[in-house]
């Protein structure tokens, strides 16, 4: 993570230098993919690849003498449920939250803005199983991996407003053993 905001500074300093306006805040409610393994704590459960409703909040820098902007972001992928009654009965839950560092690059497009996203993610997936369940009790394992990975999205943006803006994006991210994904529709509200 630290070497994607090295590289976003490098390139995207001299844009962001004489022109700090275009700060904005932002947030969105829509899909998460979680998709993880859980091979370390139960294997018999398999591979979770599972949708809920997910939610991201975002801050960024976008000056308008450029097609560059720089985000931050936060993002809860939901929390699965996940059982088995076969030979090994098992439960348990999983989720998937974190953050990224995000370059944005809008193309020239008219009344519409679309825009492209690459950087870096840092995600954790919670995975709590309970186990060999005998008479005397059960067995719980808990997991909660990190993984700092490269991450890329699209986006469509519409100022609907002077400082109000309506997006609809998609992400996509390395984590858990899968390739979890978030498909929101949000606003932003730019404030300098």
């Amino acid at each position: 993570m630290i070497g994607v905001a090295a590289i976003v500074a490098v390139f995207a300093g001299p844009a962001f230098a004489d022109d700090l306006e275009g700060a904005y805040v932002g947030g969105g409610i829509g899909v998460g993919r979680i998709a993880a393994g859980t091979a370390g704590l139960a294997p018999f459960l398999g591979n979770v690849d599972q949708t809920h409703f997910a939610y991201d909040l975002s801050f960024g820098i976008h000056p308008t003498s450029t097609p560059l902007a720089l985000e931050l972001q936060y993002l809860d992928l939901g929390k699965s449920d996940i059982s088995n009654a076969g030979p090994a009965v098992a439960s348990g839950t999983v989720s998937q939250r974190g953050g990224g560092l995000f370059l944005i690059y809008y193309l020239p497009t008219p009344i519409v803005q679309v825009y492209v996203k690459g950087g870096g993610s840092r995600i954790t997936t919670h995975t709590d199983v309970l186990t060999s369940c005998t008479s005397s009790g059960c067995l719980l394992a808990s997991s909660n991996p990190t993984n700092n990975a490269f991450a890329f999205g699209a986006g469509v943006q519409w100022v609907v407003a002077t400082r109000w803006a309506v997006r609809g994006e998609y992400e996509r991210f390395n984590a858990g053993g899968g390739n979890p994904s978030l498909l929101t529709v949000g606003v932003a509200w730019t404030f300098l």
